[in-house]
């Protein structure tokens, strides 16, 4: 909302020693965690500010502090309290949708299969957070009877929290972001189906085998638990379903930010208020505090409604977005020094390349603000759109930035939402190294399979 004039210049004196307490800071919300949980539970939010105030202090050395003080105010406003309203909002309005599934039986593979599709088709028209909170306890509900869960809840966040959203400017930030630069509204659908089918569809088996194995184990060891019932035990009871309406406002508000300008209010020489910033802030509060003041009770205790879930996700992602401020400002610096010339001059090998780099830099940093730095490395829309060879740079991008976001926790906010949700309903999760591990297993063979059918083979 606020806006400094010329506060970033100071990054320019900024070496790459200033990216060292983002690396830090993921390797502290890996380790701490998965050592000494207990304590990251009951201290989690001290020891997240405790390690942002002692970055701001290092960052203070390395430039001039009044220039970073703006810098860092620029970044809450305009980049965090937006984000965290928005998940916000989305996260308490699917609380309030109840999809309530009755019967054992239904926790076949099959079953598991056909919600986590389901979840992956709605993540590109509800976007991947509500995709993924509408369908979290429906998914966990119906798996309630079964030991084996944690891999089912990682198919999940792949499939729904990330891959199924790139259908639409709707499904995911990056593009949204695409979207607001001059790619049609449509060309995600026209585009990105096939790319998403080359790695969904192997994932979705390959999850359908494994737990089809973890089901039959658990079958023989509980046979009697896990009876097949009758028809008349099974049913599907869904309230709540007029909330789903506001998922497209959320949607509007939020395109519309973008879309309408406003001229900013100027404060002073140096500062200035965005007027359209605020009144979208301010309609996306108004939703979330509505909804949770007069929504049904009955269905937020149905879904077991609680702020842990967005606490973690705030509080992780507000040290990620301090810490990653000078990392995005370095890389986005290497584009001046010529550093993405490496890139544009790789001859065959070039979508290849802008596929796993984006991808790798949207798992650490914000998807985000990651695909509008390779977009306009890659010429921006002169070249991405107008040009209709260098279409395939553009794909490349989404497909990056969209796919890997499921590389890691915080490759994408729904990602650890799913996570916390899970965990207070009793499902033990991997810790942040250990799904990280899960997720390169898992992902990195699809990817490669996509590089190869895609950006290498036929380009």
């Amino acid at each position: 909302m606020l806006y400094f004039y010329d506060c970033a210049k100071h990054l320019s004196n900024f070496s790459a020693s200033a990216c060292l307490p983002f690396f830090a800071f993921l390797l502290v919300i890996s380790v701490v965690p998965s050592f000494f949980e207990k304590f990251w539970h009951k201290n989690r939010t001290l020891v997240i500010a405790l390690y942002c105030i002692a970055s701001v202090i290092f960052f203070s050395i390395l430039c001039d502090y009044k220039q970073l003080f703006y810098l860092i105010i620029q970044t809450i406003t305009h980049d965090y309290i937006p984000f965290i309203l928005l998940i916000s909002a989305l996260y308490i309005i699917a609380s309030h949708i109840v999809i309530d599934v009755k019967g054992i039986y239904a926790a076949t593979p099959a079953m598991n299969v056909s919600i986590i599709s389901l979840g992956a088709i709605l993540s590109s028209v509800m976007g991947t957070t509500g995709a993924s909170i509408v369908l979290i306890t429906p998914l966990l509900q119906i798996n309630g009877s079964r030991r084996n869960k944690a891999h089912t809840v990682l198919c999940f966040i792949f499939a729904v929290s990330n891959i199924g959203g790139c259908l639409s400017p709707l499904g995911d930030p990056p593009l949204f972001v695409g979207f607001l630069n001059g790619v049609n509204f449509f060309w995600p659908f026209k585009n990105l189906f096939l790319p998403m089918s080359i790695v969904l569809v192997p994932l979705l088996t390959g999850y359908w085998a494994l737990d089809k194995k973890l089901y039959k184990k658990e079958r023989i060891q509980k046979p009697k638990a896990d009876r097949e019932l009758s028809s008349a035990d099974k049913s599907v009871a869904v309230s709540g379903i007029a909330y789903m309406a506001l998922f497209p406002v959320v949607a509007l508000i939020t395109i519309g930010s973008e879309i309408i300008t406003i001229k900013q209010l100027k404060i002073s020489s140096t500062i200035s208020l965005s007027v359209i910033s605020m009144l979208r802030n301010f309609l996306l509060l108004v939703i979330a505090a509505l909804v949770f003041r007069f929504g049904s009770r009955k269905n937020r205790k149905f879904n077991r409604f609680s702020s842990e879930p967005l606490k973690e996700v705030g509080m992780i992602f507000l040290g990620v977005f301090i810490t990653a401020m000078p990392v995005v400002e370095y890389i986005s610096s290497c584009k001046a020094v010529g550093v993405f010339s490496i890139l544009n001059d790789s001859g065959p090998l070039r979508p290849a390349l802008y596929f796993w780099i984006t991808g790798i830099l949207s798992s650490i940093l914000d998807n985000a603000p990651t695909y509008l730095l390779m977009f306009h490395a890659a010429g921006g829309k002169a070249a991405l759109i107008d040009i209709e060879s260098n279409k395939i740079l553009l794909k490349a991008i989404s497909c990056g930035s969209v796919f890997m976001g499921a590389l890691t926790y915080i490759g994408n906010s729904p990602n650890l939402l799913v996570k916390a949700v899970s965990e207070q309903r009793g499902v033990k999760m991997p810790s942040f190294i250990a799904y990280s591990k899960w997720a390169i297993v898992c992902l990195t063979p699809l990817f490669v399979l996509l590089t190869a059918i895609l950006f290498v083979c036929c380009k």
